[in-house]
């Protein structure tokens, strides 16, 4: 269990860095990428998959610890399940090239109606609801820190999205929220 909690924690401090670095000093941005043959595009999703992989083996290797009873357990797997099956939705409704940070067209149907950023709010919800699930203490932390990670991301997004995507982009900032629009 130690070697998962080395991978999780010391990729997720990682990217936390890379994302602050690209909120505060845009200028040397690590997200999103200049190019796919870029550093900045393959040390992102290198430690993505690395970070992924160490936190889905934390859970397993850590499984049921605490004793969490079966029903917020059971609540974790929906929470985890309609996260997974809103950033799946939303990776189809903006293609993988735009989804790799690579740049594209503006898109406001399907998940981006209710969210500017539903890949990063759905993958936030599977990996608390993973953590919930796998009742471990060290996932739901490692996965406190992906989300973090998650939803920060946007911070460097949107400036750059703006330079890329003008006025359109600017009048969808007006009408979508960040993370999620809830309307009653």
């Amino acid at each position: 269990m130690i070697g998962f909690v080395w991978i999780a924690f010391s990729s997720l401090m990682l990217l936390l860095l890379a994302v602050v670095i690209s909120i505060i000093r845009p200028a040397i941005r690590v997200w999103p990428p200049p190019s796919r043959a870029s550093w900045q595009y393959w040390s992102t999703w290198i430690l993505t998959t690395i970070a992924t992989i160490g936190i889905l083996g934390l859970g397993v290797s850590d499984w049921g610890n605490y004793g969490v009873p079966f029903i917020p357990r059971l609540l974790g797997g929906i929470l985890s399940v309609a996260g997974g099956l809103f950033a799946l939705a939303a990776i189809r409704e903006l293609g993988m090239r735009t989804t790799q940070g690579l740049g594209g067209e503006l898109v406001t149907s399907g998940p981006y109606q209710y969210s500017r950023n539903p890949q990063y709010v759905g993958d936030a919800l599977l990996l608390v609801g993973f953590a919930i699930v796998s009742d471990s203490l060290l996932t739901l932390i490692a996965s406190g820190i992906a989300a973090l990670c998650l939803l920060l991301t946007p911070l460097a997004e949107e400036p750059w999205l703006s330079k890329q995507l003008g006025d359109e982009y600017s009048k969808y900032l007006s009408e979508v929220s960040r993370y999620i629009r809830i309307s009653i």
